[in-house]
Order: C-alpha cells, then sequence, then structure tokens
C-alpha cells in the first residue's frame, strides 16, 4: 500500500484489515479532512478536489465527484470539512478558493469558476450536487470557506428551521435551509 487513503484497521488485533477493500487501504491522495461513516457509507475528500464514496463494509467506491468544473483552474478543494444530515441524506461540504496560475492572479482561469469558496449539498446515495452557494466568484484575495459546515436547528419568525451553517474569510456567516438551500438571512452581493 502506498499510506494514502482511508486505511481500516482490526480493532481487536491493532493491525491494517487486509480484507478491506485493496489491502486494507481505499481511495488515494486523502486530504487531512476527517472521514464521514454512516451506517454504510465512508465518506472523504481528497487533493484533487474530489468527494468519494465507498461502501462502509467491502471498501468498493460507489460514487466519486468533483468540485472542480473547469478545466482552467485549480483548486476548489474541501478546505472546511464535511458534515453529514442523515435525516435527508445530504453532505455539507465547503470548498477552498480556484487556482490557476496564482492563487492571486486570475487571468488564467476566465469565469466565475464554479463551486469554489462554497458551500455544496451534495446527496450522498449518487453522488449529485443539490444546490450551491458561492460566496466569492472568482476570488483573488484567497478568500475560501475553510470553517467546517455546522448543522443545527433554530427557530426563526416562529418556526423551526433545521440549517446549515459556515463561516467565510470575508467575515461572512452563511446560513441556509438544509433541504434545498434558501438563506435564511439576507446576503447583500456587491462587485470588487
Amino acid at each position: 500500500p502506498t499510506g494514502q487513503g482511508v486505511v481500516t484497521i482490526d480493532t481487536d488485533k491493532g493491525k491494517i484489515n487486509k480484507n478491506f477493500g485493496k489491502d486494507g487501504f481505499f481511495g488515494f491522495s486523502a486530504s487531512l479532512i476527517a472521514p464521514i461513516v454512516t451506517e454504510d457509507k465512508i465518506f472523504f475528500s481528497d487533493i484533487n478536489s474530489n468527494i468519494w464514496s465507498f461502501n462502509k463494509f467491502s471498501g468498493k467506491k460507489l460514487w466519486k465527484i468533483s468540485t472542480k468544473r473547469k478545466d482552467n483552474f485549480n483548486g476548489a478543494v474541501n478546505w472546511g470539512g464535511i458534515s453529514y444530515d442523515n435525516k435527508r441524506n445530504l453532505l455539507y461540504v465547503s470548498t477552498g478558493n480556484p487556482r490557476g496560475y496564482s492563487d492571486y492572479t486570475g487571468i488564467t482561469r476566465e469565469g466565475k469558476n464554479l463551486y469554489s469558496n462554497s458551500l455544496i449539498a451534495i446527496g450522498a446515495n449518487k453522488g449529485k450536487i443539490k444546490w450551491h452557494f458561492t460566496d466569492t466568484e472568482h476570488d483573488l484575495w484567497d478568500l475560501d470557506i475553510s470553517f467546517p459546515p455546522i448543522l443545527s436547528t433554530i427557530t426563526y419568525d416562529n418556526k423551526k428551521i433545521d440549517i446549515v451553517s459556515t463561516i467565510s474569510k470575508s467575515g461572512n456567516i452563511l446560513t441556509f435551509e438544509r433541504e434545498f438551500g434558501f438563506r435564511i438571512f439576507d446576503y447583500r452581493t456587491q462587485k470588487a
């Protein structure tokens, strides 16, 4: 094994469980973000802007989705963390800034650089993006979302609302209804 990716350890013996995945490992180029483990799946991100889903018992790959949508930029890596809503079967991922020639030079990566600097909701069964919100489009200032998505329930306008919330480096506290991504509080955007 290369030592990269996710490894399974037999806790009774304190050794790698070589009957799982490929010699005990699955995935590759794992990021430093902790995996999410559910009843039957494991989700983790890599340093190449991918989110992976594996069967928890066999290590078989179920799906992979990239948070980078154009070939003209790198980045949009899961930077702050992943959270899982088991009621809605949704993953919430916060992503980093786009990268091209330089984080601070945008001439090699035209456009909005979709899914970078974003909070993304991904369906856990098939790995499809359900909704997303980008805090800074075509970022030139390294204003990624480096804070993990937090799941909570608030009372707003006399109603209980399940929310996902995160904080961006630009100082915004982003709060959304979990299922459809409706913003709970007003959010004003401006052009530089």
